[in-house]
């Protein structure tokens, strides 16, 4: 049983994550990975900033990773999918990051 309830939480990660990949707009520069983490590439650390915040202000809570744990110009937000985001949460995380994001 704990095998089962441990594999539909990777499945439903999985295709959470899939989801958000497929929402979001082409210009986004998201940085897809295998695990629940997932980075959006923004640019300068400025900018970064302000997506976080604009997007904080819409309630969704994303970390803004800069330099130097990332290289010069290449800040992004890690976004991380849980087994307990819903359809409806990566529907609204994707259109809000859209918006944010031109």
């Amino acid at each position: 049983l704990h095998l089962s309830i441990r594999r539909q939480r990777q499945m439903c990660i999985r295709d959470r994550s899939k989801l958000l990949t497929e929402k979001l707009s082409q210009k986004i520069q998201l940085i897809e990975n295998s695990s629940s983490i997932h980075a959006i590439v923004i640019g300068d650390e400025t900018s970064t900033l302000d997506v976080c915040q604009q997007l904080r202000n819409k309630g969704i809570w994303l970390t803004a990773i800069r330099p130097p744990t990332v290289p010069f110009n290449s800040s992004r937000l890690r976004v991380t999918i849980t087994a307990s985001h819903e359809v409806n949460d990566i529907n609204y995380l994707a259109s809000c990051i859209n918006e944010v994001i031109q």
